[in-house]
């Protein structure tokens, strides 16, 4: 995160690895608060929701870091 953003201050990947890094860092505070106050239910399911949102946007972000799908081929393969 600190080289994208000393690197490439106003890049697009910059926002999204401090956006992941705040997240991840919200998810942690949520968590240990889940184990401080014993498990509540209402902090145990907030945790687990976030980790959903954290997982799905660090998919995104390793998605747009490596780039758009490669092109298939038209044509069907065949084998002889």
């Amino acid at each position: 995160m600190l080289i994208a953003i000393i690197r490439a201050p106003q890049s697009s990947h910059a926002r999204r690895a401090l956006i992941l890094f705040v997240l991840v860092s919200a998810q942690a505070v949520l968590g240990i608060s889940t184990l401080i106050f014993e498990v509540p239910i209402d902090l145990a399911l907030s945790h687990q929701a976030g980790a959903l949102i954290v997982l799905g946007f660090a998919i995104a972000h390793w998605r747009a870091f490596v780039g758009s799908y490669p092109a298939e081929d038209a044509r069907p393969a065949v084998s002889r």
